[in-house]
């Protein structure tokens, strides 16, 4: 069995709210799964993308944003997800 190393992981802030998370996160079928339900008009899969990238870190970030913001809109949401997609793609 080959050994793996463990991942780099990265830092996101997200409006206040800091963790780590691993990048490689995005390379998984089901995120390009997630993706496509939203190209095909289903934008409340912006959560479902949002908490398989997230994972343990879901329920934190959703609380921190309805204590700061009083709830979670959809475009919100749409802004959590730009905000950590851009944190954590590699740079051009």
């Amino acid at each position: 069995m080959e050994k793996t190393s463990k991942p780099e992981l990265k830092k996101v802030n997200l409006d206040g709210y800091e963790f780590e998370l691993d990048p490689n996160v995005v390379d998984d079928v089901r995120f390009f799964e997630y993706l496509q339900e939203i190209e095909d008009g289903r934008p409340t899969s912006y959560i479902r993308v949002i908490k398989h990238i997230l994972g343990k870190d879901y329920d934190g970030v959703i609380k921190h944003y309805e204590e700061k913001f009083g709830k979670v809109t959809l475009k919100k949401s749409q802004e959590i997800f730009e905000k950590i997609t851009s944190q954590i793609s590699p740079k051009s």
